[in-house]
């Protein structure tokens, strides 16, 4: 249940972006509130390691210069 709403999180995130990048680069925002069920589930859903990596890839599209209708 958490990969269907990280992955519904991710691809609208992506969308609002105008798809600038692959999903990786947003899955941070679907994982926000649901990485402790990630983590705690057998097996993991997600990784420490993954997250981090979310993490890192989602400064990338936080931090460019595509200019969004909504930044104005």
């Amino acid at each position: 249940m958490a990969n269907f709403h990280v992955g519904n999180i991710t691809s609208a995130v992506r969308n609002i972006d105008g798809n600038q990048y692959n999903e990786d680069h947003y899955k941070k925002f679907g994982w926000k509130g649901l990485s402790a069920i990630g983590l705690a589930s057998n097996p993991q859903i997600v990784t420490t390691e993954e997250l981090t990596n979310y993490n890192t890839l989602a400064n990338i599209p936080l931090n460019d210069n595509h200019n969004l209708i909504c930044d104005e």
